[in-house]
C-alpha cells in the first residue's frame, strides 16, 4: 500500500472521529428517531410512557436515536426535573460504533456547559463513578440498547443490552444528566425541541 493511500485512509478516519464528537456534543440536526421505541415500559414499579424521542445526526452521519421515558408526556424541562418520587429512563440506540472515551468526553462537556464550577465539584464523585461504569462497558456497537435510569431509593443505573451497573448518585445527579440534552445549554437546541415536542 502506498504512503498516499495510507495518508488518505488516516485522514478519512480522523474526519469520521471528528464528526462522531460533533454528533455527541456539537451542533448537528435532529429529526424523528429511526429506532422504534416502545410506547411504554415498567421500571422500578412505575409505568412510564415515551415522552419524546429524536435522531441525532450531523451531515450524512446518523449518530444515535434517543428516547425519554417519564410518568407522563412533558414538554418542559423544569416540570420534568421537579416531578416527585418517580422512575425515569433515557434510552440511547447508537447508529455508529463509539468507544468509551468518546461517550465520557461528551458527557463531561455536557455537564460543564450546564453546571457551575461549584456544582461540578459536588457532582464529581458521581460523574467519575459513571465514567468508570462506561469504561467497563468498553464502548458501544450499532444497535446496542443503552440506558440511563433513575429509580427512587436506589439512584442512577447505567445499562447496556440488559447488563446494569451499581446504583450511583441521587435524583439531583440524574436531573443534571437530563440537562445534557434538555438543559439551558443542551447538546443541540433542535434535538431538545424535537424531544420536548416544541
Amino acid at each position: 500500500m502506498t504512503f498516499r493511500k495510507v495518508g488518505a485512509q488516516l485522514s478519512w478516519k480522523l474526519l469520521l472521529c471528528s464528526l462522531f464528537l460533533v454528533l455527541l456534543s456539537g451542533r448537528g440536526y435532529a429529526k424523528p428517531a429511526e429506532y422504534q421505541f416502545e410506547p411504554s415500559i415498567l421500571l422500578g414499579g412505575d409505568q412510564l410512557v415515551l415522552s419524546g424521542s429524536a435522531l441525532r445526526s450531523v451531515l450524512f452521519i446518523k449518530g444515535y436515536s434517543i428516547g425519554f421515558y417519564l410518568p407522563k408526556k412533558i414538554s418542559d424541562f423544569e416540570e420534568m426535573a421537579s416531578l416527585p418520587n418517580t422512575s425515569f429512563r433515557i434510552m440511547i440506540i447508537p447508529h455508529k460504533e463509539l468507544d468509551a472515551k468518546a461517550w465520557t468526553d461528551s458527557i463531561e462537556r455536557g455537564f460543564s456547559k450546564n453546571l457551575s464550577d461549584q456544582e461540578l465539584l459536588q457532582m464529581r464523585p458521581f460523574m467519575d463513578a459513571i465514567y468508570d461504569e462506561l469504561k467497563q462497558m468498553k464502548g458501544v456497537d450499532v444497535g446496542d440498547i443503552c440506558t440511563l435510569d433513575f429509580i427512587p431509593q436506589q439512584g442512577v443505573i447505567v445499562g447496556k443490552n440488559g447488563t446494569h451497573s451499581k446504583a450511583i448518585g441521587d435524583r439531583g445527579f440524574f436531573n443534571n444528566i437530563l440537562g445534557i440534552w434538555l438543559g439551558d445549554v443542551p447538546a443541540d437546541e433542535e434535538l431538545k425541541k424535537t424531544i420536548l415536542g416544541q
